[in-house]
């Protein structure tokens, strides 16, 4: 493909992309903002967590990744569990606690549901 040829395909696919924007039924263009707009958050939540570990706020040295997990007896690799809303460090977890608790919606009422469900209550 010449350079020419190859300009004239990405002015093409850009005008593509454009008209696409533009023509986006109404429903579509909300489930597409609140996607980027969450995916926005996500960013600015992680950038919050590494900028506090370099600042030394959290020490992240590998010595303090190596331990034992906050909430189950793991011993081994660990993993910095943060606030997403404000980027505040809570703990260092094993990776599978660290899921377990984004799963269940990092909040109190998740925790409840899942401790009433182990108690063989249900919802």
């Amino acid at each position: 493909m010449t350079p020419e040829q190859r300009e004239k395909r990405r002015a093409y696919q850009r005008e593509y992309a454009a008209r696409r924007r533009r023509e986006m039924p109404e429903h579509v263009r909300a489930i597409y903002m609140r996607s980027k707009a969450k995916h926005l958050e996500k960013r600015r939540a992680d950038s919050r967590l590494r900028s506090r570990v370099r600042s030394g706020i959290v020490d992240a040295t590998d010595e303090a990744r190596v331990g034992r997990c906050a909430l189950c007896p793991f011993v081994g690799a660990l993993v910095c569990d943060h606030d997403k809303q404000t980027g505040d460090i809570r703990g260092w977890l094993c990776t599978p606690c660290n899921t377990a608790l984004g799963r269940l919606g990092d909040n109190e009422a998740g925790l409840t549901a899942a401790l009433a469900y182990g108690r063989g209550k249900g919802r």
